[in-house]
């Protein structure tokens, strides 16, 4: 009895973690489709950027995890290893799970958009940014907040910093205070890596945003998931390479798209049985609000018209939207 009142005196006298403004911070969920070390659709080769195209192979953005997205610029050769989520705590993290950023030839940056909440006004000029981390080497990592505009795009900094990682086998955490939000304004929490010209990997253990001071660790493994934040669905299944034509149509999925399907839905043709190898980079995906459905344009090369394998027409929504245009922000200053 008395050891039990004392387990429960010291967890009345314990402090209260700061609550995190940040969902799914620990990284603890992860969408179908991108568990283990790849994501589902592997690594596209990118030749060309075309925000018409709703095609994965033509984004520069993808989702990495409900609540979070992340998008990349391209730097030399077109291949994009896209964000993934460990589902098994493969390297000690405190917080149990993690999210894989890796490339040798893009800079990325993953992030999650929030809206300020109802504060004080002492309160909103005491936001603190927090991360907890792991690199492959001794890489550097900015991260901070940026404000986004009406359009959820970044217009610039509202703080960062630029962490360096001491050894692959340790986490290391980083802090920014003093940071003023505007209440009911919308910013996003970035991590950026800036060593990417090697093939080296960043694990984020986990993340937030808090009204307090630096050195607090605010509320990881308690913050809200919303499963709903991200979904993977298949459009079509069980299609030869022959039955993929010119103005092939697909009806577009039943979702909420409030800043336009373009922002919310990515759309790839992949084989069905390895979902790294797609139909052709060239087809070019649409969406015609008219007639509600996905045009398919340019289709030609790869595998079109050529029977035998199977492909599948899947798709991830994000109810955040997918880019925010990070590296087009007009201070963006690179490292």
């Amino acid at each position: 009895m008395a050891e039990e009142l004392d387990r429960r005196l010291a967890e009345l006298l314990k402090p209260a973690m700061p609550k995190n403004i940040l969902r799914n911070a620990a990284f603890l969920a992860a969408c179908d489709g991108f568990k283990g070390s790849l994501s589902r659709w592997g690594r596209p080769h990118i030749d060309k950027d075309n925000q018409n195209s709703l095609s994965y192979a033509h984004s520069l953005a993808a989702p990495a995890c409900p609540n979070w997205n992340g998008e990349a610029k391209q730097l030399s050769k077109p291949e994009f290893r896209s964000f993934s989520v460990s589902e098994n705590d493969r390297f000690g993290s405190r917080t149990g799970g993690q999210l894989q950023i890796s490339s040798g030839s893009h800079n990325q940056v993953l992030y999650q958009i929030f809206r300020a909440p109802a504060a004080t006004v002492e309160a909103l000029k005491s936001t603190c940014c927090y991360i907890r981390l792991r690199g492959s080497g001794y890489e550097r990592v900015r991260f901070g907040l940026v404000k986004l505009n009406e359009n959820y795009e970044a217009t610039g900094y509202i703080a960062s910093e630029i962490i360096q990682a001491e050894m692959w086998t340790d986490e290391y955490e980083g802090w920014i205070d003093n940071v003023t939000l505007e209440m009911g304004s919308v910013y996003a929490f970035f991590v950026e890596r800036l060593d990417v010209k090697q093939a080296q990997h960043t694990f984020i253990a986990s993340a937030g945003v808090y009204f307090g001071v630096s050195g607090e660790i605010p509320e990881l493994d308690t913050t809200e998931i919303d499963l709903d934040d991200q979904l993977f669905f298949k459009i079509k299944t069980g299609l030869t390479g022959a039955e993929f034509v010119e103005n092939m149509t697909f009806p577009i999925p039943l979702m909420n798209y409030p800043h336009g399907i373009e922002k919310h839905l990515t759309v790839n043709i992949v084989e069905t049985h390895s979902t790294d190898r797609v139909l052709s980079k060239d087809i070019l995906i649409r969406a015609n609000r008219d007639t509600n459905q996905l045009e398919l344009t340019n289709v030609t090369g790869g595998s079109v018209g050529i029977g035998g394998k199977e492909f599948s027409v899947e798709a991830y929504y994000s109810k955040n939207v997918n880019t925010i245009n990070y590296f087009n922000m007009p201070d963006y200053v690179a490292a």
